[in-house]
Order: C-alpha cells, then structure tokens, then sequence
C-alpha cells in the first residue's frame, strides 16, 4: 500500500528529525 510506505517513511524521517517533524508531516497528511 502506499500509505503504508509513506507511514514506514515518516517512522524513519521521525526517528531523525524528531518530535517537531513528526508531528508537522502527519498534520500535512
């Protein structure tokens, strides 16, 4: 699924980023 990739892909920028990025790419979805 495509959405699937996309959630492993923000799990993995997340863990680099942090909180802030996590929280600002869901709200973007």
């Amino acid at each position: 699924d495509l959405v699937s990739e996309y959630q492993q892909y923000q799990d993995a920028t997340a863990e680099e980023e942090g909180e802030a990025a996590e929280g600002d790419e869901e709200e973007h979805a």
